[in-house]
């Protein structure tokens, strides 16, 4: 299993380079924990998507308050799903040692038939 203990400082310095560019009202959306991806996919697809608005998320079923760590667990699941999947063996998008992972030049995705929850 791939150690992601390295993105917790990554995704502190991107966020609040992020923060600084984000000026437009804030889009709240739930996630199911159990389809992340899909659900992340959903929201950066979706045509009205505007890379201004802030992302203030919650968990479906996880009563909680967004000051900032739903984000960061948000986007560190999504990033763990993607990088460390049992799927990986069929698309690679990053490759490298778990602590410096970086995006692959050409991928290529092998089998469309995988079976994983990702």
């Amino acid at each position: 299993m791939i150690d992601f203990s390295f993105l917790e400082s990554f995704l502190t310095l991107i966020t609040k380079r992020i923060k600084r560019k984000l000026t437009e009202p804030t889009l709240k959306e739930v996630v199911d924990p159990s389809d992340i991806v899909v659900d992340a996919l959903a929201i950066y697809k979706n045509p009205s998507f505007d890379e201004r608005r802030p992302l203030k998320n919650s968990f479906q079923g996880q009563p909680a308050i967004e000051t900032g760590v739903l984000r960061r667990e948000f986007y560190y699941k999504v990033f763990e799903k993607i990088a460390g999947s049992e799927c990986s063996r069929f698309y690679r998008l990053f490759e490298g040692p778990a602590n410096r992972l970086v995006p692959v030049y050409d991928a290529i995705i092998n089998d469309f038939s995988c079976n994983c929850a990702v």
